[in-house]
């Protein structure tokens, strides 16, 4: 007499009834490689502390393109983990690298 194949819907609860939560163990952080943990995480300061630029562009003041086309002087680069902060001002632009850090105020991203 051979096994009858079980329908998977049904084998799939029979094992769901079968589980049991596993127990909260407390690990030193170099040790959870192969653990997941037991509570959400979350974070006491924001990361990345400001605002990213998902995609490359120019920082622009909308203002300025309210006539297009126009020219724009490029004033400088704000490179991804770069200091530098160039001001973008009236008749300017500043390329904005991939990941760069966003200025703040008036400026705005173009792509």
């Amino acid at each position: 007499m051979g096994l009858k194949p079980e329908p998977p819907g049904e084998a799939f609860e029979r094992i769901l009834r079968r589980l049991r939560p596993l127990r909260k163990t407390r690990r030193p952080l170099r040790n959870l490689a192969g653990f997941c943990l037991a509570e959400d995480v979350r974070a006491d300061q924001d990361m990345p502390p400001c605002d990213r630029s998902a995609m490359g562009g120019y920082a622009v003041i909308s203002a300025e393109l309210s006539s297009c086309p126009c020219t724009l002087r490029l004033v400088g680069e704000i490179a991804a983990g770069g200091e530098l902060r160039p001001a973008v001002r009236p008749g300017t632009c500043v390329r904005i690298l991939t990941g760069a850090n966003m200025l703040r105020g008036r400026a705005q991203r173009i792509s």
